[in-house]
């Protein structure tokens, strides 16, 4: 690497560094040496490291819920949505998510912004229920569950096959079905 990086270089090493080494190493110093630049070039796009921390938030933020989102909407309208979201999250390389989660333990920026990652991934999934005809209590609790699904299985150091997450998308899409 040169010296000429610029903050997404920097933002896309620290992502990569809380993805593979956890928030511990969201330092200056520490990123410099990974890319082999020296600490100046951090603080020319970052006023401070709690500036840099910011902006790791908004990418993983960006990237785990607005993105997905947005390519949510692309999906056919109905169970297709649903469907897709679910096996998107269950099949997912989310190794930032346990990461984002312990920062928060100990930080609280990276708390807030899990916490509404939170509310905006379970308010998603209670709208997708509800369009599909799932009353809205129902929609709230089954948000939870199916929430606390792809939670649980980001924290399980050893993955399900791929034909076994298929086995519980199917369950889950089971649940989804409105009752007469």
């Amino acid at each position: 690497m040169n010296e000429k990086l610029g903050a997404a270089d920097w933002i896309k090493a620290g992502y990569s560094a809380l993805r593979t080494e956890g928030y511990g190493a969201l330092k200056a110093d520490v990123l410099a040496k990974r890319l082999n630049v020296s600490r100046g070039s951090f603080y020319w796009h970052f006023s401070d490291i709690a500036a840099f921390h910011h902006a790791v938030i908004k990418h993983w933020r960006d990237r785990a819920t607005e993105v997905v989102i947005t390519e949510l909407q692309k999906q056919p309208a109905g169970r297709a949505r649903l469907e897709w979201l679910l096996r998107g999250a269950l099949h997912s390389d989310a190794a930032a998510e346990p990461a984002m989660r312990a920062w928060a333990a100990h930080d609280e920026a990276a708390a807030k912004a899990v916490a509404a990652v939170d509310r905006r991934r379970r308010g998603t999934i209670v709208k997708l229920l509800e369009e599909q005809g799932v009353d809205p209590a129902r929609a709230k609790a089954l948000a939870a569950i199916f929430y606390w699904t792809y939670l649980g299985g980001t924290l399980t150091s050893r993955k399900l096959p791929a034909r076994e997450v298929d086995t519980v998308v199917e369950e889950l899409l089971a649940l989804a079905r409105p009752r007469s």
